[in-house]
């Protein structure tokens, strides 16, 4: 009997923050979780405009500013408190707030993995501003991705579709415990085990037959 349960997939947006930046190998106790939960509690998101990059968010107050300014190398000491403004969403007042930010270098958290017996191989986590970038990316050229990846036959893998569900049968996923979040997109295991997690873009992989015709 298939106990699993199908939901539409939440936060699109910040949706490749949980399934697409780790390294496979990552210990099983570090996670995007508690980044991705504070994404989606304040709604960050990336406004290009141009060469012009800003970050907005969604808060009446400064409770995410010191975070938000971390994350994003900002120093309210010189550019001032962010922009901020007041929108209708289905009739109801929305607090922005936004900040511009530069596209500057930054260092990737870096780990070792064995290898080999006696050898290590090193992986890296990219960092956390530029995760977003990422999602960004994801968000504004998906359909993009599809269209040019499906135009040869010679390819053993590649994006077919962007996931409209996703698929879970563990408890955890739903727990009261877990923040509102992160329930029903943790796929068929725990925070935790995030390498689980279904991708933002489903891979169509080709019949032996199919590639043998190319």
């Amino acid at each position: 009997m298939n106990n699993k349960k199908v939901l539409k997939p939440k936060y699109k947006y910040q949706r490749p923050i949980l399934t697409e930046m780790l390294p496979f190998e990552v210990p099983p106790s570090f996670s995007n979780g508690g980044f991705f939960h504070f994404l989606t509690k304040y709604n960050v998101r990336i406004d290009q405009r141009g060469t012009e990059l800003r970050v907005i968010w969604e808060c009446d107050s400064d409770d995410a500013d010191a975070a938000i300014s971390i994350i994003f190398g900002i120093s309210p000491t010189r550019i001032g408190a962010p922009i901020t403004e007041t929108i209708k969403r289905d009739g109801v007042d929305v607090y922005l707030r936004r900040w511009k930010f530069t596209d500057t270098w930054t260092r990737p958290f870096q780990f070792k993995i064995n290898h080999k017996e006696n050898d290590y191989r090193e992986l890296s986590v990219i960092h956390p501003r530029n995760q977003l970038l990422v999602a960004d990316f994801y968000d504004r050229n998906s359909a993009q991705v599809l269209y040019h990846c499906g135009r040869s036959n010679f390819s053993i893998r590649r994006p077919d579709s962007v996931v409209s569900s996703t698929k879970y049968s563990d408890r955890l996923d739903l727990s009261p415990k877990s923040p509102p979040a992160l329930r029903g997109v943790l796929g068929v295991k725990s925070l935790a085990l995030g390498r689980h997690l279904v991708h933002c873009l489903s891979l169509q992989k080709f019949h032996r037959g199919e590639v043998a015709q190319c």
